[in-house]
């Protein structure tokens, strides 16, 4: 395909730009992802012939293309890397996830303007301080880590109506019935916990979260360890299904949505 006509590139075509490609790739294939990008490279040199490949450190242009099986999709970052971060002094946590793709947890939740919205494992905040770009009525985040806590609480100090706080999500200091919408990175990962003991944290924090949910409520639930979520959320007679897939570092996390 002519990539100048997928995106606006034509203001670059007869200029001597530098440009890079990042792939990745899952499945079986007889290439590797430096395979692709060269490949890649070769194409958009085709194309615009003045074009010569960067450096990490020097590249004006940059592209991504991320081949899953059969199917590839090929995109060109519109940002520079600091927009990952917000262009600010933010804190991270163990496992933390970027602004940007908490961002899209949060687009995807439908924000409401005066819901109670809450993300019972907060880490260092970043689902919360990316809601706030949304009207809500009560904002409500926590962590059991004392240092991801301190994290979140210097995280969104600027965010009026933001309450964060150290606790054990598997007794939340919440009232029955009072949370509308539920955004949340789930410990999922061996960074955080023994794979054995994640169905247990589960079922413990789904028996609370039924609790303080609306009926009618809904959560947006971020794991890659689908199985154990789905036999909790049965159990408790719950609907319960995968609605995104994403590719964060290597892993392939599942975002699901639980119904109330």
């Amino acid at each position: 395909m002519d990539i100048s006509k997928a995106i606006d590139l034509d203001k670059y075509r007869h200029r001597n730009v530098t440009f890079a490609v990042n792939a990745s790739r899952s499945g079986k294939h007889t290439y590797s992802r430096f395979d692709l990008s060269e490949a890649a490279n070769r194409g958009l040199q085709k194309q615009f012939p003045t074009w010569t490949v960067g450096t990490p450190g020097h590249r004006e242009l940059e592209f991504r293309l991320d081949v899953t099986d059969d199917q590839a999709v090929f995109s060109y970052r519109l940002t520079d890397s600091a927009f990952r971060f917000r262009s600010e002094q933010r804190l991270f946590s163990i496992a933390a996830l970027r602004p940007t793709v908490a961002h899209a947890l949060v687009w995807h939740s439908r924000p409401g303007r005066d819901e109670c919205f809450l993300d019972p494992f907060c880490g260092s905040g970043t689902i919360i301080a990316e809601r706030a770009y949304y009207p809500f009525g009560k904002l409500y985040g926590g962590d059991i880590s004392e240092v991801a806590v301190e994290a979140a609480k210097q995280n969104v100090a600027s965010i009026d109506g933001a309450v964060i706080r150290r606790w054990d999500a598997c007794n939340l200091p919440l009232e029955q019935g009072t949370v509308d919408k539920v955004v949340s990175n789930l410990p999922f990962g061996e960074q955080i916990l023994d794979p054995g003991e994640i169905y247990d944290l589960y079922l413990k924090f789904f028996k609370e979260l039924k609790r303080i949910m609306k009926p009618n409520g809904s959560a947006f639930l971020m794991t890659d360890k689908v199985k154990e979520l789905l036999k909790v959320t049965d159990q408790f007679g719950l609907e319960c299904y995968v609605e995104l897939e994403l590719s964060l570092k290597g892993l392939h996390p599942k975002v699901l949505k639980v119904n109330f």
